[in-house]
């Protein structure tokens, strides 16, 4: 599980704003493919892969910009970033646009290659703002493109939506350490109470009418 630290002045309650953008594009962490690209080179590499994604957050395009020097793994990360999916770069209004991105494939000696799609930490006190002026029907947009992407399967904690949401709720709420990581696991159940309440009050703010109570709620039994 990935921690994530937001400083605590950005986690306070901020005012409801009318847009749900700008965002930058977002993987689809429960999305990626279970099994990782079988990478041949040994010793310490790294593969970088400029990728343009679709404004339905599919990958249009991807190009080898940092090669291994091994073309065979090079178009191994290529075809498996192919086939990552994304919610889109969102412009100011709100609306998604073609944005490019960059997925990292890193090769060490002493530990398996993993990829990498990290977010600008300077993005996150951005995305707290705009979590907070999300309304249902905002989430259930970004919600169901990831329910979407995973065909029937449960999406997982890691989605950028769900951890900054519940960073949010465990400083504003002043969350013990102790209760943290038990807490950490009624995530994903609070997400998908909130999308079945969501649908039936899309104007509704997300966070603190929704999300916060029905996360609450299961952490109290």
């Amino acid at each position: 599980m990935r921690t994530l630290i937001l400083s605590g002045a950005l986690l306070a309650a901020t005012p409801v704003l009318a847009q749900v953008g700008p965002a930058p594009v977002r993987q689809i962490i429960s999305a990626t493919p279970l099994r990782f690209p079988d990478i041949k080179t040994r010793g310490d590499a790294l593969i970088e892969v400029e990728l343009m994604v679709n404004t339905d957050g599919s990958v249009a395009d991807a190009k080898i910009v940092h090669s291994s020097r091994t073309p065979a793994d090079d178009e191994t990360a290529r075809n498996y970033y192919l086939k990552q999916r994304f919610i889109p770069e969102l412009a100011e209004n709100g609306a998604p646009v073609v944005s490019r991105t960059v997925g990292k494939i890193i090769i060490k000696s002493k530990i398996p290659p993993h990829s990498s799609i990290a977010p600008d930490e300077k993005l996150i006190n951005k995305e707290v703002q705009r979590i907070d002026r999300m309304t249902c029907k905002d989430f259930l947009w970004e919600y169901d493109i990831m329910k979407a992407a995973v065909h029937g399967r449960r999406l997982t904690y890691q989605e950028n939506l769900f951890e900054i949401s519940f960073a949010m709720y465990v400083s504003r709420e002043k969350v013990p350490d102790a209760q943290i990581a038990s807490l950490a696991t009624l995530v994903v159940d609070a997400m998908e109470s909130s999308a079945k309440a969501c649908r039936d009050k899309p104007e509704q703010n997300f966070f603190n009418s929704v999300f916060e109570p029905n996360l609450l709620a299961l952490g109290a039994h």
